[in-house]
């Protein structure tokens, strides 16, 4: 949870939409990853057998993620508003005021374009002379859909919230094994230098009964999981497959002759992969915990037995 959090925080510090300066990376079809996470698993068995799967995933994410950090930190310099931040900030500032937030939000898609142009022209990621109509459309298309992709920075805390409501709900609901240790008879030797301890035949019984309990109580939070995670994906889905479009219609950023507007194939690149991570992490913030009551059961099991 507090992995989604930190995530979250450093996601919503960024300006209203330009996040990163950089060179495309070229054919990056975020809508197919998309596809790739899977949803929370059903029972806790489930989440123990999918945990390489999701561990994997997770390692792809993070490659891709820092793939592209890097890329933008090798063409920053080379952009012109990388080298005047001063100039960047004033001129983003009126975006980033929160009236003017709440304006953006009410707008048509039609005034959002046009709007999206304009920031475009002001921040100097526009050479008309450059750049053919096809790709201006699709640059002021990309810039308008991945503000509103970035408006969703509230529903990302609103599922923080949500998650930690279910794990609240579902906590009186599991049971502790040493709490149930207590309930066994106590065996006192009389021997000198042996403590009384509790009936070993009573307390294996126990353990199990508690850890079976516990897996069976998964089902019900997972469940709620599920829900999280598909109303979530419900919503970023259609951004992230209209955005992968118009990328793909300009050849991720090849049809761009002036490098400088190259800058916004990549921001959208940035906001897309920072929802399908946020996707993930509802995932294994769900599985995780799950997966861990199947291997605490097989490692109490194996230690017994010797």
């Amino acid at each position: 949870m507090k992995k989604m959090y930190f995530i979250l925080c450093a996601a919503a510090a960024g300006m209203l939409f330009i996040v990163s300066n950089s060179s495309p990376m070229i054919k990056l079809d975020l809508n197919a990853q998309l596809e790739k996470i899977m949803a929370p698993p059903k029972t806790a068995q489930d989440a123990y057998t999918m945990r390489t799967a999701v561990e994997n995933l997770d390692a792809d994410i993070k490659k891709l993620t820092n793939e592209l950090g890097e890329s933008s930190r090798k063409d920053l310099a080379d952009m012109p508003l990388g080298k005047d931040p001063e100039k960047k900030s004033k001129k983003m500032k009126k975006y980033a005021d929160p009236e003017m937030k709440k304006k953006i939000k009410n707008m048509t898609d039609e005034e959002k374009m046009a709007l999206g142009m304009q920031m475009s022209r002001e921040m100097g990621m526009m050479d008309s002379g450059q750049e053919s109509p096809q790709v201006l459309q699709a640059l002021a298309d990309i810039t308008r859909l991945n503000n509103d992709l970035l408006q969703m920075s509230r529903e990302d805390v609103q599922n923080i919230n949500k998650m930690k409501s279910i794990d609240d709900k579902y906590k009186p609901k599991y049971r502790d094994v040493e709490d149930a240790k207590k309930t066994c008879p106590i065996i006192n030797t009389g021997k000198e230098g042996q403590d009384p301890y509790p009936e070993p035949k009573c307390v294996h019984q126990k353990t199990l009964e508690i850890l079976n309990h516990n897996i069976l109580v998964e089902p019900g939070r997972l469940n709620e999981y599920q829900g999280v995670w598909s109303g979530y994906k419900a919503k970023i889905k259609p951004l992230i497959v209209q955005l992968n479009n118009k990328m793909a219609s300009i050849k991720y950023g090849a049809d761009i002759r002036n490098p400088n507007n190259r800058v916004q194939v990549n921001t959208a690149q940035t906001t897309m992969l920072r929802a399908i991570t946020i996707l993930l992490n509802i995932t294994e913030t769900a599985q995780r915990p799950a997966a861990g009551l199947i291997a605490e059961k097989i490692e109490y099991e194996k230690n017994y037995k010797k």
